[in-house]
């Protein structure tokens, strides 16, 4: 299976080791975690969970995670895009995405995203693709619809961030909703 995937734009291949310091950047820029209850995260913790990427991606294509790094046609790194199997039985995958603002509104994080989804669905063959985003992350909602989610939940007071309740929308897309290819 290959999982170095590429774009008209794009190129992203699968985390390794030598990609730490990146993920280190993202991660811990303040614009990029706003959303989440974990707020910014400790380098080692960072190094931690993507040693745990690059271990899960053994278990594919049944099991396990696999993280993209992103790069632009100047073969800058811009942004990551991550999948992980929530249930295997059911064949549920999660998907999520960072990138660095500088690189926001030039619709990379859609292609990217996209390039993800066809890989999942027809690489891994997974069934439900889920995504769970914090109300008001407007890019990121406005991203999911753009790629053809379905807002199919919205659990209130579902993330504490900075000692104010936030609600979460959860999106989802299924095979049979994607747009057949030309």
């Amino acid at each position: 299976m290959e999982l170095t995937l590429k774009t008209d734009r794009l190129l992203l291949h699968q985390i390794t080791e030598e990609d730490f310091e990146f993920l280190i950047k993202l991660e811990t820029r303040p614009e990029n975690k706003k959303y989440e209850m974990e707020g910014i995260p400790q380098k080692d913790s960072i190094i931690k969970r993507c040693k745990g990427f690059i271990e899960s991606t053994r278990g594919l294509p049944e099991e396990g995670a696999i993280r993209y790094i992103v790069y632009n046609e100047k073969n800058e790194m811009i942004g990551d895009v991550s999948l992980t199997c929530n249930w295997e039985k059911t064949k549920e995958w999660e998907i999520g995405y960072a990138f660095l603002s500088e690189y926001w509104g030039n619709g990379y994080a859609t292609e990217a995203v996209r390039s993800v989804i066809n890989f999942a669905f027809k690489e891994l063959r997974i069934h439900k693709l889920m995504a769970f985003i914090n109300s008001e992350n407007t890019r990121s909602v406005a991203l999911a619809k753009r790629i053809g989610m379905v807002q199919e939940g919205h659990m209130r007071e579902a993330r504490l961030i900075d000692g104010k309740w936030n609600d979460e929308f959860v999106f989802t897309l299924l095979e049979t909703d994607l747009e057949p290819e030309a």
